[in-house]
């Protein structure tokens, strides 16, 4: 993948604090320790961008890989990505059991503590305090008791770096950070732990789960889509200097989704692209609960079980292993 610019440091810099979901697919938390690929435009680089171009092209055809190539391309201007909210309601029931020898659960504080001390989790002890003492919860597949993949869930307006937050219907958990261990990859971890934790979350009032998905990340596309999740709206985030410019699609509003930009007295100028109404500033609408009568309908054709807010807002999180 080719880098940013430095025009935009903040939504390229890896910060492991922060709640990103830059893939569903249990591929998002990378290791830090990385090389750094050949200067830029030098004969190695365009040998790289040129294998990668083939190999997109081959797994994902023509249209598609120039689409991608085409977000790549843009970031060497300016910093602009675009988000695909997405939403589950119904998964596949393929993916509602755990392989043999493996097992599947919330994860204690204990398990995360021990967890957090070994690097290959990318989750620091800091990390995981925080997120606890949020509420948020980890859903783990255990081979015995290693831990071979994770996610986390929150209900509440999450970062998605260090100036970008994201805000959510509470009707919804909306799952972040996400990771496989390497020897365990290929075997759809990530689309099990989901379809799994549907149902906890399905049994205490909440409606599904929410994600987003870069728009030009096609295996994640890919995977999700074979799970059961459905695009309900995108997400336009575009930075010039130190303005932000988000256009937050029509079909992110029955689902409260929206990101915005953090202000802070004069830092960061912040503006947010509203449908139909040119600029206009932020509102807060992490407290709008949705009325069944606004909601998509799922794959299957209905919607899913009503519920009051009441039931979202005290609905506890699930028992940990």
């Amino acid at each position: 993948m080719a880098r940013t610019l430095r025009l935009a440091p903040a939504l390229t810099r890896r910060n492991p604090y922060t709640m990103t979901m830059v893939a569903v697919a249990g591929r998002d938390a990378v290791s830090t320790d990385r090389a750094s690929g050949p200067p830029r435009f030098s004969r190695r680089w365009c040998a790289r961008v040129l294998a990668d171009f083939r190999r997109e092209r081959a797994r994902f055809g023509l249209r598609s890989t120039l689409r991608e190539f085409t977000f790549r391309a843009i970031h060497h201007v300016v910093s602009f990505r675009v988000l695909r909210g997405i939403y589950l309601a119904a998964a596949d029931a393929r993916f509602t059991e755990c392989p043999p020898g493996f097992t599947g659960g919330f994860l204690s504080r204990e398990t995360l503590q021990r967890v957090s001390l070994d690097r290959r989790y990318d989750l620091p002890p800091e990390f995981v305090d925080d997120a606890l003492g949020r509420g948020d919860a980890c859903y783990g597949i255990l081979d015995g008791e290693h831990v071979a993949s994770y996610g986390w869930y929150t209900h509440s307006p999450t970062r998605i770096n260090d100036e970008l937050w994201l805000q959510f219907d509470r009707a919804y958990v909306y799952r972040y950070k996400g990771l496989t261990l390497e020897p365990y990859r290929g075997r759809r971890f990530h689309a099990i732990s989901m379809a799994r934790t549907l149902d906890a979350w399905r049994a205490r009032g909440y409606r599904g789960i929410l994600a987003y998905v870069e728009a030009n990340n096609l295996s994640s596309l890919k995977s999700v889509y074979r799970l059961g999740y459905v695009t309900f709206g995108r997400v336009f985030i575009l930075r010039i200097l130190r303005r932000y410019f988000i256009f937050n699609s029509p079909g992110c509003k029955a689902f409260g989704f929206r990101v915005g930009a953090e202000r802070r007295g004069t830092r960061l100028p912040a503006r947010t692209l509203m449908p139909g109404s040119g600029l206009e500033p932020e509102r807060d609408l992490s407290q709008r609960v949705l009325s069944p009568q606004r909601l998509p309908v799922s794959p299957a054709g209905r919607l899913p079980h009503p519920l009051s807010p009441s039931v979202v807002r005290s609905a506890p999180p699930p028992a940990a292993l």
